[in-house]
């Protein structure tokens, strides 16, 4: 059997295992998102979507989850606690995200969501089948692919920040005001970047689809890619 390691005692002080608990869960959010995020950034760049400015976007929003995971991994150790880190798989990550988008969407969504398109499995064919009811000749998300992955994005952000605003609640519960302190500044950070994908979705819906979206999506490409 696998022995776990115990807490660092003599560095441990006033840090309670369910607070603890709930901040490896957080990071567990993290590593899905980042995972998700390259899917996103991945499929901007294949040759029939082609939005390098998309891409560098959720590129940049993947490695911001991944340092995100790490500081909390961090802050953890320095209370004298351990991580346990779970086998994370994209398949896993898109249905776990599937999950928040489907109860927190403002409209009724039709197709997957696109970190879908780059979730595959390997059949004993050694083909290549992708997700279930995801099918590249089926479902399009060409047409407004950069509002629908903003749009996706700013769910999970805000998702997280409402896993914040429950840790903090949770530090406060336990009595433990320095990590309500870390929680509360890693909250600031969440709030600026929720403001800055929003920003970007508003710009683009006032592009109607069917009319300048293209124009809009365009102009919007290339500012992201500078």
């Amino acid at each position: 059997s696998i022995i776990l390691p115990e807490p660092v005692s003599w560095v441990s002080q006033n840090f309670e295992d369910k607070l603890e608990g709930h901040l490896e869960q957080h990071i567990l959010t993290y590593s899905n998102l980042e995972l998700a995020y390259k899917a996103y950034a991945a499929f901007y760049d294949r040759a029939d979507v082609d939005l390098p400015g998309f891409k560098k976007y959720f590129h940049k929003l993947e490695q911001r989850s991944h340092a995100n995971a790490v500081s909390m991994t961090t802050y953890i150790n320095k209370r004298g606690g351990y991580v346990q880190f779970p086998v994370v798989e994209l398949k896993d990550a898109c249905s776990y995200i599937d999950k928040f988008l489907e109860k927190n969407s403002t409209s009724k969504k039709e197709n997957p969501n696109m970190c879908n398109y780059h979730s595959q499995s390997q059949k004993s064919t050694g083909k290549k089948s992708y997700a279930k009811n995801v099918k590249d000749d089926s479902i399009n998300w060409r047409p407004i692919s950069g509002l629908t992955g903003l749009e996706e994005a700013l769910t999970l952000e805000k998702f997280v920040n409402r896993e914040l605003i429950s840790l903090a609640g949770q530090a406060k519960f336990h009595r433990d005001p320095h990590a309500k302190l870390v929680i509360e500044a890693e909250m600031e950070h969440q709030v600026d970047i929720i403001k800055e994908i929003a920003d970007l979705v508003t710009r683009l819906r006032q592009y109607p689809p069917n009319k300048d979206y293209e124009l809009g999506e365009y102009l919007l490409d290339r500012e992201l890619s500078k």
